[in-house]
């Protein structure tokens, strides 16, 4: 990840957290990635509570089974997820 900060110039990295469980994963991650890459960043943002919910698990279950995945991801993900699950047959 600070390979890719560092070629893109960026700065700063963004992390959702949905849950305590959420943040207590992303910490040490975060401290690996200041102690690798000084300049940059992370900053975490609460989910809402009406997504805190919502994880690629659920979103690649929910296509695996045939539902309707656009309430739970932006829509050039539901297409790649309509398209991966079509080209997998189901």
């Amino acid at each position: 990840m600070v390979d890719h900060c560092r070629e893109l110039g960026a700065t700063v990295i963004v992390r959702g957290l949905r849950s305590g469980t959420d943040l207590d994963y992303e910490t040490p991650i975060a401290q690996a990635n200041a102690a690798m890459a000084p300049g940059v960043e992370t900053i975490f943002l609460v989910a809402r509570p009406e997504q805190g919910f919502i994880s690629a698990s659920l979103a690649r279950e929910v296509g695996q089974l045939g539902g309707d995945v656009s309430p739970f991801v932006v829509p050039l993900v539901a297409e790649a997820l309509r398209a991966k699950v079509g080209r997998a047959g189901g």
